[in-house]
């Protein structure tokens, strides 16, 4: 249906920018890279938008040096992601980073805020020990997968795995953390002290 490379990532740009404009200069270095401005440039740029648009049927507001997406139109589960203020929804429906197949700085800052907000929930939420524990292995699960240099989440999955009488999976994941903090020369809580 898109027809083109250049128009999915063209979408990307827009969708990271979350509504905000992007300068038409900017979209051309995305899309050709390799290839000198020219004013036939923006008339393939006007091509790429017109691939965009009829796909979205409409969704894309452009003047003269920037273009956007109609958030009005267009629904972005970025931008509903980061709008949520409730701990357990972030952690829900956090699906993973965003765009983890384009490494550009455009997309970095985006990625950076979509994981920050999961993992600081996920945080907010192993604290509360009054938690069922698989609830709380489960984040501390999810937490590690996403940073696996996080001590504070290795910590309580091995802390709920031994709650829930897994001491076993708890060694385990005890072996793991200190692997994870060796490679940062970062001493790990032992595990006795941990499953006390």
């Amino acid at each position: 249906e898109w027809g083109s490379r250049r128009a999915r990532q063209l979408l990307k740009r827009l969708a990271a920018a979350r509504g905000w404009p992007v300068t038409r200069d900017e979209l051309i270095e995305l899309l050709w890279p390799d290839e000198e401005p020219a004013p036939k440039m923006s008339a393939r740029l006007s091509v790429q938008l017109s691939a965009v648009r009829r796909v979205l049927d409409g969704g894309i507001t452009a003047d003269r040096s920037t273009v956007r997406l109609d958030l009005d139109h267009v629904a972005l589960d970025l931008v509903d992601y980061l709008a949520l203020d409730d701990d357990r929804e972030l952690v829900a429906t956090y699906g993973g980073d965003f765009l983890p197949e384009d490494a550009a700085g455009w997309s970095d800052p985006v990625r950076a805020e979509a994981r920050t907000r999961f993992a600081d929930a996920a945080h907010r939420l192993l604290l509360d020990e009054s938690a069922p524990t698989a609830d709380r292995a489960e984040i501390a699960a999810r937490l590690v997968v996403v940073d696996p240099w996080d001590e504070k989440g290795h910590v309580a999955l091995v802390r709920a795995l031994g709650d829930s009488g897994q001491r076993g999976a708890a060694a385990d994941a005890h072996a793991r953390y200190a692997e994870r903090m060796a490679e940062l020369d970062v001493p790990v809580v032992p595990l006795a002290e941990i499953l006390t």
